[in-house]
């Protein structure tokens, strides 16, 4: 759709992307993607473009470029929505330039991970925060996530709660695993720990993760022994 309005100060370009296509076993990337898109940096002829320094051009390149969810539940319509706009002609093409770039080049790098674990740790606190605010400012998420629970796209593309799972999922996933040793001496902790929380309720497990969580060795791991629990 192209409008044309006297007396406007600036134009914008939309790009709507259907989210319908994405199986449920990649769902856990989906509320990363706004992010991803324009708050990661991006790779630009062959180089680099940290964040900090895509914040800065964009600063002064364009009037704004945002990214986010959009959904008609009455249709079933659910997308992800990347914004460009710019105050005058040149800012516009601009804008286009940085569309392409974010949607073909965004800087999914090893050499990135610090930038974007850094970005999900923010997003976990934003996301963890949320029932600290009024009431009113988030209530209706329980109660829409409450109705279309039986979609996980809508789930997490519009439930903090829902998000707030795909985000530690997401951090633990881009965690450095560590040595083949450390990761079997992690796997059979874990194994130990699953097995030690067997036939126990809810306050015994909890008592035994704050026992756990006061007793950590200096590697970081809790000094777990299974014979003393």
């Amino acid at each position: 759709v192209a409008s044309t309005f006297d007396n406007m100060n600036s134009s914008t370009i939309a790009i709507a992307l259907r989210l319908d296509v994405i199986p449920e076993s990649l769902l856990v990337y989906v509320p990363f993607l706004p992010d991803v898109l324009t708050s990661i940096g991006v790779i630009e002829e062959g180089r680099a473009v940290p964040y900090e320094r895509m914040k800065e051009r964009l600063r002064k390149e364009v009037l704004r470029l945002n990214a986010g969810f959009d959904n008609n539940m009455q249709t079933g319509r659910i997308e992800l929505i990347l914004t460009g706009s710019g105050s005058n002609l040149d800012e516009l093409n601009k804008a286009l330039t940085w569309l392409k770039l974010s949607l073909y080049s965004p800087y999914l790098s090893v050499d990135n991970l610090p930038r974007m674990t850094d970005l999900i740790d923010q997003k976990l606190i934003s996301l963890r925060n949320t029932m600290k605010r009024s009431e009113e400012y988030w209530v209706s998420s329980p109660a829409r996530a409450y109705r279309y629970q039986t979609n996980p796209l809508f789930m997490s593309t519009n439930s903090f709660l829902t998000k707030s799972h795909h985000f530690h999922r997401l951090r633990f996933m881009l965690t450095d695993p560590g040595t083949e040793n450390e990761q079997a001496e992690l796997a059979g902790f874990l194994d130990a720990l699953a097995e030690s929380g067997n036939g126990r309720n809810r306050d015994e497990i909890t008592g035994l993760l704050t026992a756990l969580a006061d007793h950590e060795n200096e590697t970081g791991l809790p000094d777990f022994k299974p014979q003393l629990t």
